[in-house]
């Protein structure tokens, strides 16, 4: 009796002892730990070894530290010397199994490099294995050339990060189109690269941002090509410095929202010019395109009960189809803002003050303004004009005060924009400078050479003010400029059409040269800087890799 009463007590003790060590493990909360980052890694001490000599075709089998995910090996896996049948690749846990076919023929006394792109990440995080190589001889001799260098975008002078590096035995233009590379590797994050195990031979070279993962060349996607074939042998030591651009293409278009009535957004792949826009709809009277993004276009119109709109952009024909009933009114007032300096400073005396309205403007009331000098009360008469370029500007022009304050009273009715909407009545109080507030840059370019011509950005902040083509031993000269620090951006116009263009590939042009930015020194006010700018100085600077 004592015994079984014992084992009850016992059996009591434990079952209370287990509830609590449940109760308390119901209170800890539990955490993943931090994020897998890292890519699988090989254990080369289960795996077929690398870098093998007197290769017989075989099973090569690849163990890593993790589960591993094959992700289109078809596209992604690269054999150079290409095969004449492509492999079987296979995933299981942690094991990736590559066969040659078992028609394939290895040539002998070659080095084979087995590249597998991107295919090969980690099961749970995806992370990818980059840049991973087999390479095995089926002679005695490993080939041990090289290639490397940098990529760097164009237009920011910056490397840029996952872009192919191939070459080819082929030495037609067409290959980059039609086939896969002979070799390649792909650039890291500051745009390094190199490319290992090449044999001696002449090779064509070509830069891809393969954004369709297929390794040929397709419209849209970044390249970059140099002018030579390479010639590789024993004594070669080849470094490349390469530039990467975009081909020049019209700017495709990709579909539109109407957003309001009166009012549709149209989208491209990159910002069209306004004047390749047509109006094909006979029964718009008033319409405006103005940019509102970098990549889209505002069109405005009216009458805005329409259902049906057809726009000619280049050699197509945009149609879009209004549905009225269920999209917004446009707001029925415009809203007007003024456009003030950048710089501590008011308006210069000598310029207008630009009125931006949130819709394209088409008249305006000349006597809806009002203008008060706040000190002395004297009245001031405007001159009020649209802004040819700007479809949302108004200026106004008059004799201003230096060192002044205005008061400009502005009536509903000053503008009325293409559905007829006007303004409500709004007050602004504005400051206007000296002339003395204002600076002065005097720029000489010397040394600009007559083969070749450049034109150049006066630049302020993130607003390009006049853009002009440099001639030899000539002074520039740029006044009523706001104090503030501003910039010069060069850049080669060989073609004589006004404007930076990227390479074109068939024709075999490479980009025009842009420089690296300029600054000046500091403007102030009343004060003019004498700046020389020696273009064979900054030529030869920027040349310099």
């Amino acid at each position: 009796m004592r015994d079984t009463t014992s084992y009850i007590l016992l059996g009591i003790i434990g079952i209370l002892i287990i509830s609590l060590s449940l109760s308390c493990a119901n209170q800890i909360q539990l955490t993943g730990g931090p994020k897998d980052e890292v890519a699988p890694i090989l254990d080369t001490s289960l795996s077929t070894p690398n870098y093998q000599t007197y290769y017989k075709k075989d099973k090569i089998e690849l163990f890593f530290d993790e589960f591993i995910d094959l992700k289109d090996p078809v596209k992604q896996i690269i054999v150079t010397p290409p095969l004449d049948y492509f492999p079987s690749v296979d995933a299981r846990l942690k094991k990736v199994t590559f066969e040659f076919d078992e028609q394939e023929v290895l040539k002998e006394d070659v080095t084979y490099v087995i590249n597998f792109g991107e295919s090969i990440a980690d099961f749970t995080e995806s992370n990818k294995l980059e840049n991973f190589t087999i390479v095995f001889s089926t002679g005695g001799y490993i080939d041990s050339l090289s290639i490397q260098g940098e990529v760097k975008d164009v237009l920011t002078d910056e490397g840029v990060e996952g872009y192919l590096v191939m070459l080819y035995e082929s030495t037609l233009d067409s290959v980059v189109y039609q086939e896969k590379p002979f070799y390649f590797a792909k650039t890291l994050e500051n745009g390094i690269f190199e490319i290992k195990n090449l044999r001696a031979d002449t090779f064509k070279l070509f830069v891809l941002n393969d954004k369709n993962v297929n390794y040929t060349y397709d419209p849209g996607e970044e390249i970059g090509f140099i002018d030579e074939l390479i010639y590789l042998d024993d004594t070669s030591r080849i470094s490349l410095n390469l530039e990467s651009f975009l081909e020049f293409q019209e700017s495709r278009y990709i579909g539109y929202d109407a957003l309001n009535l009166g009012l549709i957004e149209i989208e491209f792949d990159k910002y069209p010019p306004l004047d390749s826009l047509n109006i094909v709809s006979t029964s718009i009277d008033k319409y405006s395109f103005i940019k509102s993004d970098p990549y889209k276009v505002d069109f405005f119109y009216s009458p805005s009960n329409l259902n049906k709109i057809e726009i000619q952009y280049l050699q197509d024909t945009l149609s879009f189809r209004v549905n009225n009933r269920s999209i917004q009114n446009l707001d029925t007032t415009v809203l007007l803002t003024a456009k003030l300096p950048k710089a501590d400073v008011g308006i210069h005396p000598l310029k207008p003050l630009i009125l931006t309205a949130n819709y394209p403007i088409d008249t305006f009331n000349n006597s809806n303004i009002y203008i008060r000098d706040t000190l002395t009360g004297q009245n001031y008469v405007p001159k009020v004009s649209l802004i040819s370029d700007d479809p949302m500007g108004l200026a106004i022009h008059s004799n201003w005060p230096s060192n002044g304050q205005l008061t400009f009273d502005i009536a509903p009715g000053l503008v009325r924009d293409i559905w007829g909407h006007t303004n409500d009545s709004i007050s602004l109080t504005i400051d206007f400078a000296s002339e003395e507030d204002y600076g002065t840059i005097n720029i000489d370019f010397q040394n600009v050479p007559s083969d070749t011509s450049y034109n150049c950005t006066l630049v302020y902040g993130d607003e390009d003010l006049e853009t002009f083509n440099v001639r030899l031993d000539t002074i520039y000269t740029f006044q009523l400029l706001e104090p503030g620090d501003y910039r010069l951006e060069v850049f080669e116009d060989i073609n004589l059409n006004g404007r930076w263009d990227p390479g074109q590939y068939i024709e075999k042009k490479q980009s025009e040269k842009i420089f690296k930015p300029i600054s000046l020194e500091s403007v102030k006010g009343n004060w003019t800087i004498e700046s020389i700018v020696d273009i064979k100085q900054i030529k030869s600077q920027n040349d310099t890799p």
